[in-house]
């Protein structure tokens, strides 16, 4: 797989009643050259169960698993670290995206 031009990064704590509409909502992208990148900051919730099935659903998610929560920087900057993509942008867990905004 080559590198996507465009990484989106989404800190994910304790989010499993709105973490489906996010990913959707990125997914559905109009523009599909992107990777997408989750960090689960520990969560206690059903949040880790719900990325999962999307990531094995969707190649271009990438799950990555903070044993315990650290906040939102240090998991942003996990997804910092992870990225590939020479673009990147942050969406908040709670948060969705318009279908063209990457385009």
């Amino acid at each position: 797989m080559s590198m996507a031009n465009i990484s989106i990064i989404i800190a994910a704590y304790n989010t499993s009643a709105f973490i489906s509409d996010c990913l959707i909502s990125i997914i559905n992208q109009t523009y599909k050259d992107i990777e997408i990148i989750v960090v689960d900051d520990g969560s206690l919730d059903e949040t880790p169960h719900i990325l999962r099935n999307y990531a094995n659903q969707d190649h271009r998610i990438k799950v990555i698993t903070h044993l315990h929560n650290k906040g939102l920087l240090a998991a942003r900057k996990t997804g910092i670290s992870a990225a590939s993509s020479p673009w990147s942008m942050f969406i908040d867990s709670d948060d969705s995206l318009e279908p063209t905004t990457c385009e």
